[in-house]
């Protein structure tokens, strides 16, 4: 069976690289998504925390 790397970034290098793209682009549309996507990586992390709570107060 063939092997696979996954080369996706981590959470922090991702975020750093949209920080880069917001800090950094002259197009306004790639600052817009980068920071789109800022917002939804929170939405993301928002909803994990709160999956994790309810985990442990099911124990």
């Amino acid at each position: 069976m063939p092997k696979s790397i996954n080369i996706a970034p981590n959470w922090e290098k991702s975020a750093r690289y949209l920080l880069h793209i917001i800090k950094n682009s002259t197009n306004l549309k790639d600052k817009e998504w980068a920071e789109s996507e800022v917002v939804r990586m929170g939405r993301i992390i928002d909803t994990l925390q709160a999956q994790q709570t309810e985990l442990l107060e099911a124990l």
